[in-house]
């Protein structure tokens, strides 16, 4: 009889173990990062057919997740993402388990899926992603990126069991992938001309759009700057209670005063839902927000990163000042306004430099315009050479970023107090800018505030330009979702007039 083998000793054992969990994480984000690709890459090979035929299919084909957890579904131009954020923040808070779906991401794909602040792992993704696209290709359902990601995040947050979902829509509202839900509540924050060439070319056009996320009998919350007369017809025809968030003055200076005072009104409108609904029915308890909890309370005034966030940078071993720097992602025009309101307001002696980046449907002429004012009115009787010193532009690194020579081009034309308008500095890269401006900004006397502000796509660069330290994915999957991850904006409106069609025939 042959003898066994003697047992390795604990530490080699331990190693071994190690050494296997490495390897195992390793085949994982490999794993992630191949699939990712493929995510990205499917707008560029399916045809857009914008609607809810895909969505509906693929949630049956995985049994209906969307119907296995509370909902809220928020819509709106300016301050969705930061009101979905304060009222997953403050649900989380009260005890409820709580998913939240937001879009885009600034450094990682997975910021888009979280369950109690927590982030979907890659593992989770690869899992969801290889089920989505066997069935998708089984089923011949030619789905987008975005409706491949909203069911991934029903996936995840039905294996969770969550409580409730915050579910931020991605654009629009009436034919946007997550409007195949029937919420508890509904939200539409602010009405603005934004994505013209799908959702219209007027507040109204846009409003109804964003409003067809209103669904029968269930509440709708709206902010103090939607069309009174376009929600008040759709909630009419849906039998839905509308609440209105009234106009309050600090509202004029800064989004999170009022992105706070609608999130607080979504959370008493779901307190006043635990009571007993027509039929009997109730709302879990769990879904009850305690107003009475400095926690709570906190969430609803907090900002998510890069909404007005500001940071004091200094460089490492370095004896130089701090400077202090504003990330904003407002990208137009009526974000512009609330953020040089913000800026006055906060930083009422000093001065500023811009660092921007825009997205090529954006209205840069515009945006620009107001930037300039921003800078013209702290930097009075300057010249216009020495106002263009202080605006440092960069490409965002995205499909749909402007690139410096459409920046200008778009200036091509106009004038400031009817003399042609200067051309900005242009610089090659988001960090280049960054340090280009925190440099200018230690070597000038008046202490200037940097702001970074634009586009989200500027984000995660211009933040590891400053040294911040969060989850990112690779250079690598990052070059492919540049490349890949937007449909151009022609593409969408093509399918959304086609989609406009379908519906009335």
């Amino acid at each position: 009889m042959s003898q066994r083998p003697a047992r390795r000793n604990s530490v080699g054992a331990a190693a071994d173990r190690e050494e296997s969990a490495e390897k195992q994480v390793a085949a994982t984000t490999a794993t992630y990062e191949m699939l990712l690709q493929r995510l990205y890459q499917v707008n560029r090979f399916s045809a857009v057919k914008l609607g809810l035929e895909n969505m509906q299919k693929l949630n049956a084909a995985f049994g209906d997740p969307a119907s296995q957890f509370e909902i809220v579904h928020v819509a709106g131009t300016n301050g969705k993402g930061s009101v979905s954020f304060k009222v997953a923040k403050a649900l989380e808070r009260s005890g409820c388990k709580t998913g939240l779906f937001v879009s885009p991401h600034v450094a990682c794909f997975r910021e888009r899926v979280q369950v109690n602040g927590k982030l979907i792992s890659e593992s989770e993704v690869c899992e969801a992603l290889s089920e989505i696209f066997n069935i998708s290709a089984q089923l011949r359902i030619p789905a987008t990126f975005f409706e491949i990601t909203t069911m991934l995040a029903f996936l995840h947050f039905a294996k969770q069991g969550v409580d409730c979902v915050v579910l931020e829509t991605g654009l629009g509202g009436r034919l946007d992938s997550t409007n195949i839900v029937n919420p508890a509540l509904s939200v539409i924050t602010s009405i603005g001309l934004d994505h013209t060439r799908i959702l219209g070319i007027t507040i109204e056009a846009i409003a109804r759009e964003k409003a067809g996320i209103v669904k029968p009998n269930v509440p709708v919350v709206i902010g103090p700057n939607a069309p009174v007369n376009v929600m008040m017809e759709f909630a009419a025809r849906n039998n839905a209670p509308l609440v209105r968030v009234p106009l309050q003055a600090d509202f004029e200076e800064d989004y999170n005063a009022e992105n706070t005072a609608i999130a607080r009104e979504a959370c008493v409108q779901l307190n006043a839902l635990h009571a007993v609904q027509p039929g009997g029915t109730r709302i879990p308890k769990g879904l009850c927000v305690d107003f009475s909890s400095k926690s709570v309370n906190a969430a609803l005034e907090s900002r998510p990163p890069c909404r007005f966030q500001v940071l004091h940078v200094m460089r490492p071993n370095s004896k130089e000042r701090k400077v202090t720097v504003v990330l904003d992602v407002a990208h137009n025009p009526q974000a512009i306004d609330k953020l040089a309101g913000l800026l006055h307001k906060r930083f009422p002696d000093k001065k500023f430099r811009f660092v921007c980046g825009f997205s090529a449907d954006k209205a840069i002429n515009k945006v620009l315009d107001k930037i300039t004012d921003v800078v013209r009115a702290t930097h009075p009787g300057e010249e216009e050479e020495e106002l263009q010193s202080r605006i440092h532009l960069v490409k965002a690194n995205h499909p749909r970023g402007a690139s410096l020579v459409e920046i200008n081009l778009s200036l091509a034309g106009s004038s400031v107090n009817g003399e042609p308008k200067f051309e900005y500095e242009s610089i090659s890269s988001i960090k280049e800018g960054v340090d280009a401006a925190l440099a200018a900004s230690r070597a000038s006397a008046d202490d200037e505030v940097v702001v970074v502000c634009g586009s989200v796509f500027l984000m995660a660069e211009a933040r590891q330009a400053l040294g911040l330290k969060e989850p990112i994915d690779s250079a690598a999957l990052n070059a492919v979702a540049r490349l890949h991850l937007s449909t151009p904006e022609s593409r969408l409106a093509a399918a959304a007039e086609e989609a406009e069609v379908a519906a009335a025939t």
